[in-house]
């Protein structure tokens, strides 16, 4: 009995294999625009939606030599042209950030929109 009590408490309190495997999301920069299959667009602007806690990876590719900075959570990735730069993003922190270009000016390429889970999730 104590066994099945046991197993019943490891089971409920250890955290899904899932939880901890990270979203990768393929984005590419070109001429000016993002582009991606995961971008909505609201009122002429693109962004990127995902629960609270979620572990994201933006995979970005670029043309062109760029920094990207994530405002808010301060996480910036250098991506070389015609290569690949990882943006790695524990999402904890609700709230919609500014993902911009920064070449001496800021540049804001879209918004990543961190939102409370579904309790349908």
């Amino acid at each position: 009995m104590r066994l099945v009590i046991a197993l019943m408490l490891a089971v409920a309190i250890a955290p899904s294999a899932r939880a901890h495997e990270p979203t990768f999301i393929d984005l590419h920069y070109s001429e000016g625009v993002v582009r991606g299959d995961a971008l909505r667009r609201l009122s002429g602007f693109q962004f990127l939606r995902v629960p609270v806690g979620t572990h994201l990876v933006l995979r970005w590719r670029s043309d062109e030599d760029m920094d990207v900075i994530l405002q808010g959570y301060k996480i910036e990735t250098k991506v070389p042209a015609g290569g690949e730069g990882l943006m790695r993003i524990d999402a904890n922190i609700t709230g919609r950030f500014a993902v911009e270009k920064r070449d001496g000016l800021h540049q804001t390429l879209m918004y990543l929109d961190i939102r409370p889970a579904s309790p349908l999730e």
